[in-house]
């Protein structure tokens, strides 16, 4: 049974076009990213999707926002190192919540979404970056190394394009098997004024039942 997390979605298993090496331009421009541990750039997802991909999504009353792709050179990330967060982003002065995202994993990787209650956790706000970083930051906890499974309220397996709930604290851990990095690619939404149940309510269309 699906919980209210996470939602395995019906679109390809690839998600980019073929027009450029999309995931090596990404590990360029992380690799040159000024600002230390950023491991994620963005792409217009006009630009970067599948044709298919960008089908599917035009008979959904959605608009896209950007593609993030995320890569490090780390082969594996154990639940312990993982960094524990929720997603914001910044508008009109203040950090708001980004509710979802649909995830993809590329290459040879075991990876697992987590979700943690973090009630009794102080959060860290970002501190702002040039725009260009406005569309995602992360809010963390202090003393997350004190985490323990008591805490963990679900885990999921992402091995299929995925919905998940990205307002809640989460953290990814994985285990790449692959030659090069591990990669992975999230679509995001303009979801101004749209909550986690607004979103899960459009994008029914696409999820698997």
């Amino acid at each position: 049974m699906m919980s209210g997390l996470h939602y395995n979605l019906n679109l390809p298993l690839y998600p980019l076009n073929n027009s450029k090496n999309w995931t090596q331009l990404a590990h360029k421009k992380i690799d040159n990213m000024p600002f230390e541990g950023v491991s994620y750039v963005f792409f217009d997802p006009h630009e970067v999707l599948s044709g298919e991909v960008i089908r599917i999504f035009n008979t959904i009353d959605i608009k896209l926002k950007c593609v993030v792709v995320f890569s490090g050179s780390e082969k594996n990330k154990t639940r312990d190192d993982a960094k524990i967060h929720n997603d914001v982003w910044f508008d009109n002065g203040a950090w708001k919540n980004v509710c979802c995202g649909v995830t993809w994993e590329l290459g040879e990787c075991d990876a697992f979404f987590n979700w943690w209650d973090m009630s009794s956790f102080e959060k860290v706000i970002p501190v702002r970056y040039p725009t260009v970083y406005d569309n995602l930051r992360g809010v963390y906890y202090k003393n997350d190394k004190q985490i323990q499974a008591k805490y963990l309220i679900e885990s999921v397996h992402v091995t299929q394009p995925t919905l998940v709930r990205t307002d809640i604290p989460h953290s990814v851990n994985y285990k790449y098997y692959g030659d090069s990095q591990r990669t992975a690619v999230s679509l995001r939404f303009h979801e101004r004024n749209m909550s986690w149940v607004d979103l899960v309510s459009v994008l029914n269309p696409i999820i698997q039942k």
